[in-house]
């Protein structure tokens, strides 16, 4: 567990191969409020460079498709019953 200048009196339980810096922002993050972790989810998510998840497959393509298909069938039955 690692304890941080900004955070002292919270113990946050972050992984042993994060540097200071990393655990630092992290215990930071903690204490803002949920808005500005919005905001700074936000802003680091924009800095991210692009992940590569490698080639989709077919059949995930096709139950992810189905998946979405029957969840949408499914909000329009609930709002039609309504």
């Amino acid at each position: 567990m690692t304890t941080t200048p900004l955070a002292p009196a919270l113990v946050f339980p972050y992984d042993s191969d994060m540097s200071t810096a990393t655990t630092t922002l992290l215990a930071a993050f903690e204490v803002l409020p949920d808005s500005e972790k919005q905001q700074f989810v936000n802003a680091v998510c924009r800095r991210l460079p692009p992940v590569d998840s490698g080639p989709l497959d077919d059949d995930l393509v096709a139950r992810a498709g189905d998946d979405l298909a029957a969840l949408l069938a499914q909000e329009e039955h609930e709002a039609h019953a309504r």
